[in-house]
C-alpha cells in the first residue's frame, strides 16, 4: 500500500530488434571447430573448475581427443575483443 506508484517506467519500441550470434565454436566429428577468428588470436579453453586445460594461439580445429567429457568454456580472444562460449565434449 506504501508503494510509489511510478516506480516502474514501461517502455515499447515498436522497431524490430536485430539478433547477433555470439556461438564461435561447435563439436564436429571429435574435433572443436572455432570460427570467425580475425587476425592473430589466442583461444583458451577453461574446464568448469576454472582451471585452464589448453592455452594456444589461434587455431580454428582443435581435436577433443585429449578432454574429458564435460562442459568447457572457450575463450576466443582476436582483433574484435574476447568472445566465450560453452561447449560439452562427450
Amino acid at each position: 500500500a506504501n508503494d510509489n506508484t511510478e516506480r516502474f517506467v514501461l517502455m515499447f519500441d515498436g522497431g524490430q530488434q536485430s539478433v547477433v550470434s555470439s556461438q564461435f565454436a561447435y563439436i564436429n566429428n571429435g574435433e572443436i571447430i572455432i570460427t570467425d577468428i580475425s587476425g592473430e588470436a589466442q583461444i583458451n579453453i577453461y574446464d568448469m573448475s576454472g582451471r585452464c586445460v589448453l592455452r594456444m594461439d589461434a587455431a580454428s580445429h582443435i581435436r577433443t581427443d585429449g578432454f574429458n567429457t564435460g562442459m568447457y568454456i572457450i575463450q576466443k580472444i582476436d582483433e574484435n575483443g574476447v568472445n566465450v562460449q560453452k561447449v560439452v565434449i562427450y
